[in-house]
């Protein structure tokens, strides 16, 4: 069975099916306790349906969790939710849920890096988009469930074709860089025209997703009417109220908070050794006598400053055995590099069989990048730049 069909079949479900079938199928995975306070049957109908669209397309290793039902059934409602939750902890289902259960709807998902943008890719835009392009833009994680995405950034194509597929519909989740949204360098973006002058679209956007909300504490957009859901995993209480004011949260807003503290997470400080620029305080990422089968643990490193990055991933470099150096062990990660090499060194970073084991970045790796298995996350010195009030 296809996935359109699964889809079509439980989205005709009435409630009573639907609670016989999900008790049956799921069981005691499902979130009993908030099913059974739901009042209203819509909601209801729609919470069930998700669990079981979702524990389907996942080949049963997912039930969505009590906060991604409720955020998705918040925003279904026209009201405006703020989640705030760790990288990993499931957030991208809050944008997903509602997609799958309104499948007529379009969803913008406003996302502040294209880095950020690429991991949540899953294929390919079709081979004449592709084409077109001077750096391949690709359809977003949500196109596994099912759902037409697609990337809007400085670096999608002026095709015709294209920009007509986006204004009749044929994307239903649209990923954008939020300079895309106003103007820039002077003029407006393409997608900001076509928000601004085609009626027959924006009524066609269904809710905006704001992904990594903190951002808005420099850079905020106003709401007008659609509802909103601001997701981070960082909303101290001043970013907060500058979410709230520059997105118009409604008064009544939804606000679902996860804990930061996780059981397999521990944390430390040291005290540096020498100077921050002798780097080390770095030496007990690499024994002095290194040697296969000796292991070292997945490690990422955010800096400052470039230069300091780079510096700091030499120095480790040069402390591995000589056949091993230059191998890519050691690498480091900031926005000067080529757009080839980050995405090399992303991919390869977050392999479970990649090369690379400990990476010196900055902050643009810190934003929603869900890499599994590393063990260690070093802040080099306290950071110069923070979002204090």
């Amino acid at each position: 069975m296809d996935m359109n069909t699964i889809l079509e079949a439980i989205l005709g479900c009435p409630l009573d099916l639907l609670e016989h079938r999900t008790s049956c199928i799921i069981g005691a995975r499902l979130p009993l306790g908030f099913l059974a306070a739901l009042s209203d049957e819509s909601d209801k109908i729609d919470a069930l349906r998700a669990c079981m669209i979702i524990y389907l397309l996942t080949a049963t290793a997912i039930v969505p969790r009590e906060f991604q039902l409720q955020a998705s059934l918040a925003i279904l409602n026209g009201k405006d939710n703020i989640i705030t939750a760790g990288t990993g902890s499931g957030k991208t289902l809050c944008i997903i849920i509602p997609l799958l259960l309104r499948p007529q709807s379009i969803s913008i998902t406003v996302s502040p890096l294209k880095r950020l943008q690429a991991t949540q890719v899953w294929y390919r835009l079709s081979a004449w988009q592709a084409d077109s392009m001077t750096a391949s833009s690709k359809v977003l994680e949500s196109q596994k469930f099912g759902i037409s995405t697609i990337a809007i950034n400085e670096d999608t194509p002026s095709d015709r074709e294209l920009w007509d597929s986006i204004r009749t519909g044929k994307f239903r989740h649209l990923i954008v860089s939020p300079k895309q949204l106003g103007t820039y360098n002077g003029h407006l973006p393409r997608l900001a025209r076509l928000l601004r002058e085609d009626r027959t679209f924006t009524r066609k956007i269904a809710r905006v997703h704001i992904d990594e909300a903190h951002n808005i504490y420099t850079a905020g957009r106003a709401n007008h009417g659609t509802p909103f859901q601001a997701l981070s995993a960082t909303l101290l209480p001043h970013i907060l109220d500058a979410v709230k004011h520059n997105l118009l949260i409604s008064p009544d807003y939804i606000d679902l908070r996860l804990p930061a503290n996780r059981s397999n997470i521990a944390y430390a400080t040291t005290s540096v050794i020498g100077s921050l620029r002798n780097f080390h305080s770095l030496d007990c990422l690499i024994p002095p006598k290194f040697h296969p089968p000796m292991v070292i643990p997945k490690t990422l490193v955010f800096h400052d400053c470039k230069q300091e990055a780079s510096d700091a991933a030499i120095y480790n470099d040069n402390r591995l055995p000589v056949a091993m150096r230059n191998q890519g062990v050691v690498k480091h990660y900031h926005s000067d590099m080529s757009a080839e090499y980050l995405q090399q060194t992303y991919d390869d970073f977050s392999s479970d069989a990649g090369t690379c084991l400990i990476l010196h970045a900055t902050a643009g790796a810190s934003m929603g990048l869900d890499i599994r298995g590393i063990c260690i996350v070093i802040q080099y010195a306290p950071a110069r730049r923070t979002s204090s009030p």
